[in-house]
């Protein structure tokens, strides 16, 4: 008998500690979602739909949330409440593959990081890749001092 009450005592103990390990990681992740949820106003990214994306001092970037160009009047990016990435959009009515916007004085472009450096003086450029109904690719790059930024992707729904 005291065989079997000491082996329920520990099952019971070995359970709880499990219970409370998994606790922990669900708030991580409960966590997490909050801080990576999308702004009001924005829109997730997805594979298909609006997708911003760029290789930042050598460091994969996604945005996770989209303000729209029809909202803002500028395409930004968001990395939850961290980090956003804003440049300048092309108008649905003027919008032709191929063109292309010199980044800098006049088409403004701004990258930001929670408790980050600021950085000014921004040199690049960006190019209309695609159209398809309302929906516009592209491609970006620039540089500011401290800042290199490649490998920039876009895709927003121009209204």
């Amino acid at each position: 008998m005291k065989l079997y009450i000491l082996s329920l005592v520990m099952l019971i103990t070995l359970g709880a500690c499990n219970g409370q390990s998994s606790a922990y990681d669900e708030a991580k992740k409960t966590e997490k979602a909050i801080k990576d949820a999308p702004r009001p106003g924005t829109v997730p990214t997805t594979t298909g739909g609006w997708t911003m994306t760029a290789t930042i001092n050598g460091k994969k970037w996604s945005a996770t949330s989209m303000m729209p160009p029809a909202a803002a009047g500028s395409m930004v990016g968001y990395i939850g409440e961290n980090t956003y990435l804003m440049m300048y959009c092309f108008e649905k009515r003027y919008a032709k593959v191929g063109d292309k916007a010199t980044l800098g004085d006049g088409y403004s472009v701004d990258y930001w990081v929670k408790g980050g450096p600021n950085y000014s003086n921004y040199k690049g450029m960006m190019e209309i890749t695609a159209l398809k109904d309302n929906w516009a690719e592209g491609k970006f790059s620039f540089t500011a001092n401290g800042l290199t930024v490649t490998d920039g992707f876009y895709r927003v729904e121009l209204k």
